[in-house]
């Protein structure tokens, strides 16, 4: 692709157009260390490092242009863009370089504080059940048609060049619709930017990320900027709304101001997509689904009232786009969940062990309440809290574990550059508000491998020892420092040490 005609194409404008009249262009980089010869650079501003400090590493590997936001240095030898924002140019690029591949797709994007992954999921297996040709982006995994890849970023919502070159890759493939979660970081840097969104869902919010946002206002006010942005979708006609679960307080506030159509879910009378008569059991749940004027009899094959919900948002998103749901409603019975979700770690132990990403005060709330009517005995609880992220939930997840566990153990989640035990004495400090006393109620064990090893230990006949926040992921930052990690792994390492499984 030429320069010039790339420049064109995402509406920026260079001083000198001579330089890139023959200059044929590569890929769009953010990072210098990973430029080639005639990839296009793109400096900028992130949490810990600075663009711009490493544009001469950038044009001395190769690079063909250099976006800067700051004056650049007069003896730059390449041709050099100023924009008023690196973050936005990086998005128009990346979609120009791919030939803005959103506009040939349905794309349907999900956010929310819990359940983005799995409604991703959900929603992808019950299109492909009913014959659509599907492609997602999630926490977990990216899926292009019939091919799966891991999502080894340790990012739920991808840098915008690697979102649109993927979204490229499903125009190749012949995929009809994508599903990307759309995070309030992916939204607040312009990740999705060019995503041309359909549709969306919103799950529900609560409280994250406020170490990046400062206040949950402007947490909330990054994830309405999904529903702006299918508004803004001008590539495509068709109906332009966003499923919204109404029973959520954080997410029926975004209603009244939604610049798009609205179909709410939830199980109050006023949704127009909702559930009566749920009965959750731990295989499953079965509900009255009422969508409109009809009635369905519906069963999800994942456990929990939260899996309910995301089930309602799927269906909702679906009559919303007017699909048949005699169709759509049998595969919500097949979807057998997602890695890393509630997965049962079973080497013939009496007891139960269940791995799950619950990394938030509100969805590990959700787990032990869901786990608890399927517990005999006591419910134990594994977990930590990120390093260098959002403070203010910890020791609401140590209220938590208190209210709802029997015991609990508070270990290391990627801790970063944070002392570990700074986050361990936040986290105890509200187990302690709710009551919660150490040694009997609550123990400290840094290491998570020993930690896990003393959690399943502790477990008897009938008891369930619940994993908590690291789910699917496969590292562990520490220091500067991505460490190969495996939940299920390690809890079948400490099964084995009990002589299960061997």
């Amino acid at each position: 692709m030429l320069l010039l005609r790339l420049l064109h194409d995402a509406g920026i404008v260079l001083p000198d157009r001579a330089s890139a009249v023959t200059t044929e262009v590569g890929a769009i980089r953010y990072d210098s260390r990973a430029v080639e010869p005639g990839d296009v650079f793109v400096a900028v501003r992130g949490t810990t490092t600075d663009g711009h400090q490493h544009v001469a590493s950038a044009v001395a590997a190769g690079a063909s242009l250099v976006v800067v936001e700051d004056e650049p240095a007069s003896d730059i030898a390449v041709p050099c863009v100023r924009v008023r924002s690196s973050r936005l140019a990086l998005a128009d690029l990346a979609a120009a370089r791919s030939g803005y591949p959103a506009k040939h797709l349905h794309v349907t994007g999900i956010t929310g504080t819990d359940g983005k992954t799995t409604s991703t999921f959900l929603l992808s297996h019950v299109l492909a059940g009913m014959g659509y040709e599907t492609g997602l982006l999630s926490t977990v995994a990216f899926k292009i048609g019939d091919r799966w890849e891991q999502n080894k970023y340790r990012q739920s919502t991808l840098e915008s060049p690697e979102v649109q070159t993927t979204l490229a890759r499903m125009v190749e493939a012949r995929v009809s619709d994508a599903i990307v979660e759309a995070t309030s970081h992916g939204l607040a840097l312009n990740r999705v930017r060019n995503c041309a969104f359909d549709d969306a869902i919103v799950t529900n919010i609560t409280s994250e990320h406020l170490e990046f946002h400062g206040t949950r206002e402007e947490y909330m006010a990054a994830k309405a900027l999904l529903l702006r942005a299918v508004r803004d979708n001008d590539y495509k006609r068709g109906r332009r709304f966003a499923a919204v679960n109404l029973d959520d307080e954080g997410a029926a506030s975004l209603i009244p101001n939604s610049p798009v159509d609205v179909v709410t879910f939830g199980m109050s009378n006023q949704a127009e997509v909702r559930a009566k008569d749920v009965d959750c059991g731990a295989t499953g749940s079965t509900f009255t689904l009422i969508a409109g004027q009809r009635r369905f009899q519906v069963r999800t094959g994942i456990p929990g009232l939260f899996n309910v919900y995301n089930s309602l948002g799927v269906i909702a998103l679906l009559h919303g786009r007017g699909v048949d749901l005699d169709a759509a409603l049998p595969h919500i019975a097949t979807f057998d969940g997602v890695p890393g979700r509630m997965k049962r770690v079973d080497a013939g132990q009496s007891f139960s062990v269940v791995v799950d990403y619950a990394h938030t005060a509100a969805s590990l709330e959700k787990v032990l309440t869901t786990l608890r009517p399927l517990t005999s005995g006591r419910l134990l609880v594994v977990f930590g809290s990120a390093g260098d992220r959002d403070r203010e939930k910890r020791p609401v997840m140590g209220n938590v574990a208190a209210r709802l566990a029997d015991f609990s153990i508070f270990t290391d989640e990627d801790p970063r550059m944070e002392p570990s035990a700074q986050i361990l004495d936040e986290i105890a400090a509200g187990a302690r508000s709710a009551g919660a006393v150490a040694g009997r109620d609550f123990e400290i064990i840094a290491d998570r491998r020993s930690a896990i090893h003393s959690g399943i230990a502790l477990a008897e006949p009938g008891d369930v020892v619940l994993l908590a926040g690291k789910g699917h992921e496969q590292s562990m930052l520490v220091a500067g420092s991505s460490l190969p990690w495996d939940e299920e792994s390690v809890a079948r390492e400490a099964l084995r040490g009990l002589g299960y499984g061997r």
